[in-house]
């Protein structure tokens, strides 16, 4: 039988929970925020996610809305995931692609 690991979730500040929606990876809850500026965030935590086993976050910048988005590796965030991340950490990143130009949005390749 399969041990059942309880990661700490993610706790969204007041002003970011409206872009919010809360999924399942791997069986643990997972965070996805749109932006308007067609760029949004995946954040996860599982077993198999950067710094999950110090039960810290990884997130990706992502385009799209729905089930519909992909992971985009061209911002000047990041070009690739980002580990290890504490909760603040991850709000400091979600308000960064907030703040992405609207020009450099989904219709863009990444």
């Amino acid at each position: 039988m399969a041990t059942e690991i309880n990661y700490t979730p993610l706790k969204i500040d007041e002003d970011l929970r409206e872009y919010s929606i809360t999924d399942k990876v791997h069986r643990h809850p997972a965070w996805r925020f749109y932006f308007p500026n067609g760029f949004g965030a995946s954040v996860v935590k599982h077993e198999h996610s950067y710094g999950s086993d110090e039960d810290l976050f990884e997130l990706a910048v992502i385009t799209g809305t729905g089930d519909d988005w992909y992971l985009c590796y061209e911002t000047p965030i990041t070009d690739d995931v980002l580990g290890w991340l504490t909760n603040e950490d991850v709000m400091e990143k979600v308000r960064e692609i907030k703040a992405l130009p609207v020009e450099k949005g989904w219709e863009k390749e990444c």
